[in-house]
């Protein structure tokens, strides 16, 4: 499997951030990063779950805005999945270290049942765990919003902002996300804002890579990119947007349905993620599960050892968190194909990450800070206003004066409502 590039990716760029405030670094910075920094200070970090650069590129045209604003490419982490990767870019040290390694994972407190790290529910009956807060209790860290809070200079301000339902009192629409996301940013003469938005993942899971919902999405991520960066009042703020992972379409592998002599042979069920699971293998069994797993799914997914995962360093550099131990079972199967390891019953996703493919870990930092000119502007919204009335005219089949586009003036914002069109 190819190891994402640990001196270029969203652990380096968090560390290019503290660098930039004068704090603490926890690993090696991206030098064209900080330079990029270098005298801005108000700084927003926008990032798009699973807006990576083959999902950018293939529902944007080479010529919009986000792309010709692409600075510079990084890579995600091992797995590239929301859980490790928005923790690693959070915490400024990788999956190794933190101990958010995917999905689910075994806790002490539960140490024979899978459980939903973001939920904290139970995997396999989606009940909730009777501890709350084990998944906070175990993994908690003092991120770069805290580091920012506590020790930087000239009283610098740090803000986390999360769409619904991630937090319940959070933006429902991305254009009121936005707004709030540059109206932190400017309470403070030095600032940063880290914004998480849950799409276009979402949408990729169910509806597919190559859908027109998808599309749409990530057009729509690109208009009100534009609207709310190049906003004289936001110019001087310098924005960033990133994503945590890219989606490949995949298909699904019932494992106990197709090869039941597994059953016998697992401890307990897999974790982490569908296409980077973890086997606990009973000592009798584990050359056989080895042999078996390798002869079907060897095309597949390439079968480590808990032994090669740590030595060949997988999950990232530095000192293991103790939930390594917990978590990590005899066995790492990693996706280099499209396929996902799903469990009994369970609904299979059209598109996944946290396999080992380049769409799942390459991505593109965007960054802007105000340079476009007012015809520059002009020409953006205009362009993409005749593409999406285009858009709307062809999926409806309706005449052009029965479909309103959003308008992107700053003097006529849109409600909530219109923006969930």
């Amino acid at each position: 499997m190819r190891i994402p590039d640990y001196d270029n990716c969203l652990v380096n760029l968090s560390n290019s951030i503290l660098k930039h405030f004068g704090l603490e670094t926890y690993h090696s910075s991206i030098p064209s990063v900080d330079k990029i920094l270098e005298g801005n200070k108000q700084i927003v970090v926008f990032l798009f779950d699973g807006l990576g650069e083959t999902i950018l590129n293939k529902h944007l045209d080479e010529d919009n805005y986000m792309r010709l604003n692409v600075r510079h490419r990084l890579s995600s982490v091992f797995p590239p999945t929301t859980v490790a990767a928005t923790n690693a870019f959070l915490n400024a040290k990788f999956p190794l270290e933190t101990g958010y390694l995917g999905w689910t994972e075994y806790f002490k407190e539960h140490p024979n049942q899978p459980i939903e790290v973001f939920t904290n529910r139970f995997k396999l009956d989606n009940t909730s765990s009777p501890l709350p807060g084990i998944n906070s209790k175990n993994l908690a860290c003092f991120n770069i919003i805290d580091t920012i809070n506590a020790h930087a200079i000239d009283k610098t301000r740090a803000h986390l902002l999360y769409c619904y339902p991630v937090d319940k009192k959070g933006p429902r629409m991305l254009s009121s996300f936005m707004k709030k996301a540059f109206k932190l940013a400017r309470q403070t003469e030095n600032s940063f804002v880290y914004a998480y938005w849950n799409n276009p993942d979402h949408t990729l899971h169910t509806q597919g890579v190559n859908s027109k919902a998808a599309r749409r999405q990530v057009r729509k991520i690109n208009r009100l990119f534009v609207r709310y960066t190049t906003m004289p009042k936001n110019q001087d703020v310098l924005t960033f947007a990133i994503a945590d992972h890219g989606l490949i379409d995949v298909l699904p592998i019932d494992l106990l349905k197709e090869h039941p002599e597994f059953e016998k042979m697992l401890l307990k069920p897999w974790a982490i993620e569908t296409r980077a699971a973890t086997f606990f293998i009973k000592d009798e069994y584990k050359q056989e599960f080895k042999k078996l797993f390798n002869e079907y799914y060897g095309d597949k997914f390439e079968l480590y050892s808990k032994q090669q995962v740590l030595k060949n360093n997988i999950f990232g550099l530095g000192k293991p968190h103790p939930m390594i131990d917990i978590t990590l079972g005899d066995y790492l199967a990693v996706a280099i194909s499209n396929y996902h390891i799903i469990y009994p019953n369970e609904e299979p996703f059209k598109a996944h990450h946290a396999g080992a493919s380049d769409e799942e870990y390459t991505i593109d930092l965007i960054g802007v800070n105000g340079t476009l000119l007012k015809q520059d502007k002009e020409k953006w919204l205009k362009e993409d206003e005749e593409k999406a009335l285009l858009e709307a005219k062809t999926r409806l089949k309706i005449n052009e004066e029965d479909v309103k586009v959003e308008t992107l003036d700053e003097e006529n914002e849109n409600t909530p409502e219109e923006d969930q069109k």
